[in-house]
């Protein structure tokens, strides 16, 4: 068993006060950390009897400035033996309702690890900024052979606050593991399952793997999980894949004979694939491809067709393509089919282009 971290904090001077004057709450701190820096808070808020108003004014300011960063280990347990400094020089104006953040908070020549992926963070640079109504988030790291950088924009507006972050990197060691061992995009088609299972697990997504024998007389690429999918842990499920079975059976094909993967593994409900995640999920359909060797490719829907053939599916589909040297075409996905039974007619004859024997 690896020996635990044991953090101490201490300090040489602390104060703090507080004091409530015709409804408004003040609060005043001070703590020098030994050897660690500083950290001065302040804080006015107005209040509705003893609960905060939401619409009433707040005032605030946080400044600090640690040359060691052992509170944030203890703050965040799943980080430890974090290095580096960090400054911080905030101001909070506004409601609770509408806050306004302005200043910044750094890290700086940062690294940490974090056990529980297998991990050690270099170079960690993150700088949090206020913009009002808003946070501006960006910075970057570098873990095994690769790097990562992060972007992220908060709106405070509302009740709900809401935000995005984006990653962008290359080779970038996200878990190392004994059992899985994946990085920001896999090197071979070897490495495709068990990263597709991972990065669905860091979505907390329901993953959908794909299913069926190397080798097959087909592979079919849907476009993302339904409920129904979901719910089986398979692609083509509910009444969709019983259509699908049907037009399977039509060829004299079964589809436990055919191999079944989704552009999107990952289901995430009432989420619909991002037109900038295309590029990146074709790079890992393609490596699916390369993994099952097919003898010809059926891509179901407009979002495998844009990803893989470059088109959508109304240009692409009675045509055929080549995608890593398999025969391919793109038709309807079941689920229109169903709700649009008149092109039945065409999606039967992309199925005979696909399997005609002098194709």
């Amino acid at each position: 068993m690896e020996d635990e971290e044991i953090v101490l904090l201490g300090w040489s001077e602390a104060q703090a006060s507080t004091s409530l004057v015709d409804d408004l709450l003040s609060l005043r701190g001070k703590v020098d950390l030994e050897g660690s820096g500083f950290a001065d808070v302040s804080l006015d808020l107005a209040m509705q009897g003893i609960r905060p108003d939401r619409d009433g004014r707040l005032s605030a300011a946080l400044g600090a400035e640690l040359t060691a960063l052992p509170i944030i280990s203890v703050l965040i347990p799943d980080i430890s033996r974090l290095r580096g400094n960090a400054r911080v020089d905030l101001a909070l104006n506004g409601s609770l309702n509408r806050p306004e953040i302005s200043g910044t908070a750094r890290i700086a020549e940062g690294a940490a690890e974090i056990p529980r992926l297998g991990i050690e963070l270099l170079d960690v640079q993150a700088t949090l900024r206020g913009a009002g109504n808003s946070l501006e988030l960006d910075g970057g790291a570098r873990s095994g052979e690769g790097s990562v950088r992060f972007e992220g924009r908060y709106d405070l507006r509302g009740e709900d606050w809401s935000g995005s972050t984006t990653l962008a990197g290359e080779n970038f060691l996200a878990v190392a593991l004994p059992e899985v061992r994946a990085a920001r995009l896999p090197q071979s088609s070897d490495d495709v399952a068990a990263f597709l299972e991972m990065r669905s697990a860091a979505m907390r997504a329901r993953h959908v793997p794909a299913l069926g024998p190397v080798g097959a007389a087909m592979m079919i690429l849907g476009d993302r999980p339904d409920k129904a999918d979901a719910a089986d842990g398979k692609p083509c499920g509910g009444e969709a894949g019983q259509l699908f079975d049907r037009m399977l059976q039509a060829l004299d094909l079964d589809r436990e004979d055919c191999a079944r993967a989704l552009l999107e593994p990952a289901h995430r409900p009432g989420e619909k694939i991002a037109p900038e995640s295309l590029e990146e999920l074709a790079t890992l359909a393609k490596l699916q491809v390369q993994a099952l060797k097919p003898k010809c490719l059926l891509l179901f829907g407009d979002a495998p067709s844009r990803a893989l053939l470059g088109e959508p599916l109304a240009k692409a589909r009675g045509r055929l393509h080549q995608v890593e040297g398999v025969r391919t075409v793109a038709t309807f996905h079941p689920r229109w089919l169903l709700n649009r039974p008149q092109d039945k007619a065409m999606a039967w004859a992309d199925l005979l282009l696909l399997t005609a024997v002098d194709a």
